[in-house]
């Protein structure tokens, strides 16, 4: 945890319900500007009856930044399955950047509840919009589907 996060700026900064602590999203947002991100992504697409989301990705004017080697704790939900119930329990554990942004993008999309991966299916893109001030986590996606049109002709 980043020990220069003072209460104040945790004031000054809006709300993310993505993340449990917003200590921690403060912590991630500051260490991505710190490591020059300029541009910070995680895209999807599914159809059929599965979805992927891709590998995330970060540049800094233009230059690829590896968010896999830098890494912070995260708290996060996880589903526990017994064999009659089923439970949610807060956990903590050191992940890279890349592996959080990949969660907060499933949790941002199963938020949603759109249906992006099933069927026709859908793309789309979870990011940092930096031209914000400041800086927000913003998804975007788009679901497809096919359209008929009935004719009749009486002749």
């Amino acid at each position: 945890m980043n020990e220069h996060i003072d209460d104040e700026l945790i004031d000054e900064v809006d709300d993310c319900e993505l993340f449990a602590d917003q200590r921690q999203y403060i912590e991630f947002m500051a260490t991505l500007k710190l490591l020059g991100c300029t541009k910070v992504q995680v895209e999807f697409s599914g159809g059929g009856d599965s979805g992927e989301i891709h590998e995330a990705q970060a540049w800094g004017n233009g230059v690829p930044i590896d968010l896999t080697k830098h890494t912070m704790q995260y708290t996060h939900s996880v589903e526990v399955w017994s064999a009659d119930s089923r439970s949610v329990e807060s956990v903590t554990e050191e992940l890279s950047l890349a592996e959080i942004l990949k969660k907060l993008c499933e949790d941002a999309l199963e938020e949603t509840e759109l249906d992006w991966y099933n069927n026709d299916g859908g793309r789309g893109c979870f990011y940092v919009d930096y031209r914000q001030d400041p800086p927000r986590l913003r998804l975007e996606v788009e679901t497809y589907y096919t359209t008929s049109d009935s004719h009749d002709f009486d002749y």
